[in-house]
């Protein structure tokens, strides 16, 4: 009971929460032109203030974890790697290979991370994995970019290499929840001090930014969407859900040694539902974007029994 007790109570606050949006969407309070504007809102304001405001607060030179820093990036670069080698194999079409492959990468970690940290192991669980955020961010964003224009359906005409990549880099450095850790790390690390009433105004706006982006998030699904590519979407699901998350973190326990606050960070990096970001990418990149859409649906949905399973059996083990 104490184990399902754990397990519960780190998934259904998100949970409520994506089912309240839903509601709110479905009685007419959140109409499409509000959504647009919300999402814009949380993800140039809401969740860059929050991020910055929590790296702000760390102490780098003490919560700075090579080892948990080097095992989030290379699981996710396996991931790539090992997807590159296999999606191309059994898929024909160029534009669903670039949308797979994100889908499988791309945790929905900036969304999902910190509530579902918090939720397992309060404070404790909020420093190794805002630790992770910035690299996370910054590798996602990178790799994404060239993933899917490596798999475009249509290239850009009159566009050179050269002119791809500096309007790539333009669209990183201009990303703002990179633009949050960047500033996070530099006045954490310069300890550069925040004047009281920008400090706690930062922490108030940053705290409405993780609760609203998951009722954005459950006020977009789409039932409709979900219908095509549903034997594909399955297996892809599967894949990110349970399979990649099961290598993963068995490597993180058996060879890493990862255990508590430090495996939780792991957890919502590699166990957590695709990224809504990948779906806009897969768009505006050309790529299959109907696919990609599915993918945040189904991965969402599932993710509740996933993640609920995963806490509940990582519990059960003595290892959370």
């Amino acid at each position: 009971m104490e184990i399902l007790r754990f397990s519960f109570e780190a998934v259904m606050p998100i949970l409520i929460l994506m089912g309240i949006g839903y509601f709110l969407k479905h009685i007419g309070m959140i109409d499409a032109n509000m959504l647009d504007k919300s999402n814009k809102l949380v993800f140039r304001l809401f969740l860059p203030v929050r991020i910055f405001s929590d790296i702000y607060k760390l102490d780098l030179s003490q919560e700075f974890d090579p080892k948990l820093i080097a095992y989030a990036v290379g699981g996710i670069v396996f991931s790539i790697l090992l997807m590159l080698l296999i999606v191309p194999r059994f898929i024909r079409e160029n534009g669903k290979r670039g949308s797979i492959i994100q889908a499988v990468y791309r945790s929905n970690y900036v969304i999902y991370a910190i509530p579902l940290a918090s939720n397992m192991f309060g404070d404790a669980g909020v420093a190794p994995t805002t630790m992770l955020l910035p690299v996370v961010m910054i590798l996602f964003n990178v790799v994404g970019v060239i993933i899917l224009s490596a798999f475009s359906e249509k290239k850009e005409a009159n566009q050179t290499v050269a002119q791809g990549l500096l309007r790539t880099g333009g669209e990183i450095a201009r990303n703002p929840l990179i633009l949050g850790s960047v500033f996070g790390i530099l006045f954490s690390l310069l300890h550069i001090p925040l004047p009281s009433v920008m400090d706690k105004a930062a922490l108030q706006i940053g705290g409405i930014g993780s609760p609203f982006a998951l009722l954005l998030l459950g006020a977009q699904f789409d039932w409709s969407r979900a219908k095509g590519n549903l034997k594909l979407a399955t297996v892809v699901s599967l894949v990110r859900l349970i399979a990649m998350p099961a290598l993963l973190l068995s490597v993180c326990v058996l060879v890493g040694g990862f255990r508590g606050a430090q495996l939780g960070a792991l957890f919502s990096l590699f166990c957590t539902p695709t990224a809504v970001n990948s779906y806009v990418m897969a768009k505006n990149m050309h790529n299959d974007a109907d696919l990609a859409g599915q993918l945040v649906i189904m991965t969402t949905l599932l993710s509740g029994f996933t993640i609920f399973g995963g806490i509940a059996l990582l519990r059960g083990l003595g290892l959370f």
